[in-house]
């Protein structure tokens, strides 16, 4: 398997984690962590991804990350920051090709493995609207099939609800883009 879900692993009081994308593997300068747990909601912000703060394989621990927000505007800045602005610039890149199934990642309305195998686009170079759209529609095709496995289950239904709320207030992408029922 390509991908390494985040893991926290204690240790003499410390509390090391693992990212969910390595530089590697995505193609980008740095490894990211997107919170596959929505646990953003339970914060004073709204959905927002972390990368590494260097080039190395392994992070030691999560202070040397920064985060952006799914606008790509950067959070909190470090005053040691180890990357370059083309560095960042390619995470931003990454963020903006991604955002739709980032967000769907996110809010819990399709899972961080298929995202993984069927959706993301990999690099930090912008990819033309052509293909974002290509992969905008790979992801309502995911979530239209959740919705039938999980029977229009009350809790995804929620989920879902809240994902294209975010979506629509946000101006994320044209309606016409997001072709999803949410009625049987």
């Amino acid at each position: 398997m390509e991908f390494i879900k985040e893991q926290k692993i204690i240790f003499n009081n410390f509390i090391y984690e693992m990212v969910n994308r390595r530089g590697e593997l995505t193609n980008l300068p740095c490894n990211i962590w997107i919170d596959e747990s929505s646990s953003f909601k339970n914060q004073s912000h709204g959905p927002r991804i972390r990368f590494q703060n260097d080039h190395n394989i392994i992070t030691i621990h999560s202070n040397n990350s920064i985060e952006m927000e799914i606008n790509g505007n950067l959070v909190d800045l470090p005053s040691n920051l180890e990357l370059s602005n083309k560095d960042i610039n390619q995470v931003r890149n990454y963020l903006y090709n991604n955002k739709y199934p980032i967000l769907a990642v996110e809010y819990q309305v399709i899972d961080f493995d298929d995202y993984v195998n069927y959706i993301e686009i990999k690099g930090g170079v912008q990819c033309s609207e052509l293909t974002k759209k290509s992969y905008i529609n790979s992801t309502n095709f995911l979530i239209n099939t959740k919705l039938i496995k999980y029977n229009y289950n009350l809790e995804y239904v929620t989920h879902l609800q809240e994902f294209l709320k975010y979506v629509n207030d946000h101006n994320i992408y044209n309606e016409s883009d997001i072709e999803i029922k949410l009625t049987k």
